[in-house]
């Protein structure tokens, strides 16, 4: 997940009933104090997203890192829970 200008420590991620929460909040200041003006941004926000994951994985040895504006989340996937196909024959 891209978040620029969010810093690490206002992020927060979740996973609960297979399901990934990432939320934060974002400030922004910018100033400039020139001879023939001033101007003062700020920009304020919060953000919520959740994906479901395709996967039973693991929350004890999940783990999420922000490097440069990128949030990166791994955790292992749980063998016991992995689907299988299974073929139904269809009858009349």
């Amino acid at each position: 997940m891209s978040l620029p200008g969010v810093q690490f420590e206002k992020i927060e991620v979740s996973i609960e009933d297979n399901l990934l929460t990432v939320s934060g909040q974002r400030k922004e200041e910018k100033e400039t104090d020139k001879k023939d003006y001033y101007s003062k941004e700020i920009r304020r926000g919060s953000f919520y997203r959740t994906v479901q994951l395709p996967v039973e994985v693991d929350v004890a040895k999940a783990e999420a890192h922000c490097k440069d504006g990128l949030l990166t989340f791994k955790a292992p996937v749980l063998a016991d829970t992995q689907k299988k196909a299974v073929k139904i024959k269809v009858t009349e």
